[in-house]
């Protein structure tokens, strides 16, 4: 709007049509925009699903008949290391990667990585962005991934020399209840936000100091991620503001009742709707 007449292009990887479409609108492209779009097939890539008896059997067998360099993608920090442990028990050479790693562990472990010192780097989803390790030769995850597009996205960085890669996933529906457990945690019932606000909202001074954690046993909810989901959405409602980086240092807006709450219950639950979706089609493939 500020720029009318500069030209605008929009660059993605592996968006969804439906992403290309938001992006398109978000940024008001003309309706004759000119779309170019090559294959998302990568003919050198072979994808495998297992359901094995034991993911840490299936993991060290897989990893001893495939040569070459690896990642192996976790849902938690805490499985980084326990899995990183195991393969170094077992003769292969690994180490961990997260976010809660501080900047010079990060670029270490990724150096070694793309020098080979290290042959496989157990992550979470934080390693990859801007990696262009080219003879990376398997991509395996250890548990489901949210959605297809993620799925795809992550094995992407298999065999960009375009030689043969390996691509595996590791199945078993306990992971689904994981993922479950975190869209519940991301996108709570408008009753618990209704319940976060009045038990804010019952204090007396403007400023309360509560986290998450204090405020859960108070309306007898275990989900300490859907509590700060709650006030998440208080906070984009301009019913609460909270001190950055955390939400122990509550400020009270306004004392509305709590069926007059701001909250845009109807993009709450589509974006609720789009991430089930993207389980059960995650789930399906």
């Amino acid at each position: 709007e500020e720029l009318p007449n500069v030209s605008v292009i929009a660059l993605t990887a592996s968006a969804t049509l439906d992403v290309q479409e938001d992006i398109c609108n978000k940024l008001h492209f003309k309706k004759d925009h000119v779309k170019f779009q090559q294959s998302f097939a990568r003919p050198n890539l072979s994808y495998s699903v297992f359901q094995p008896a034991s993911k840490q059997t299936k993991l060290i067998e897989i990893l001893k008949n495939v040569p070459g360099s690896a990642i192996v993608y976790c849902r938690s920090r805490k499985r980084t290391l326990q899995l990183s442990a195991l393969l170094n028990q077992n003769r292969i050479a690994a180490d961990y990667y997260h976010a809660g790693l501080n900047n010079e562990e990060r670029t270490l472990r990724q150096d070694n990585w793309i020098k080979n010192k290290t042959r496989v780097i157990v992550s979470t989803n934080a390693f990859g962005m801007g990696v262009d390790k080219r003879d990376l030769r398997f991509v395996t995850h250890y548990n489901l991934p949210g959605s297809v597009e993620a799925y795809y996205q992550e094995v992407g960085r298999a065999g960009r020399d375009g030689l043969p890669s390996v691509c595996t996933l590791l199945f078993n529906y306990v992971d689904t209840r994981t993922h479950e457990f975190f869209i519940d945690g991301s996108y709570p019932e408008p009753d618990l936000i209704r319940e976060v606000y009045d038990c804010l909202k019952g204090f007396e001074r403007e400023t309360v100091e509560l986290t998450a954690r204090e405020i859960a046993p108070r309306i007898g909810v275990r989900n300490e991620l859907a509590i700060n989901s709650a006030l998440v959405f208080l906070d984009k409602a301009d019913h609460i503001e909270r001190a950055a980086g955390s939400g122990a240092n509550i400020r009270i807006v306004d004392r509305v009742s709590r069926f007059d709450l701001r909250v845009d219950w109807n993009d709450l639950a589509n974006r609720r709707a789009a991430d089930e979706r993207k389980l059960r089609e995650m789930v399906n493939f």
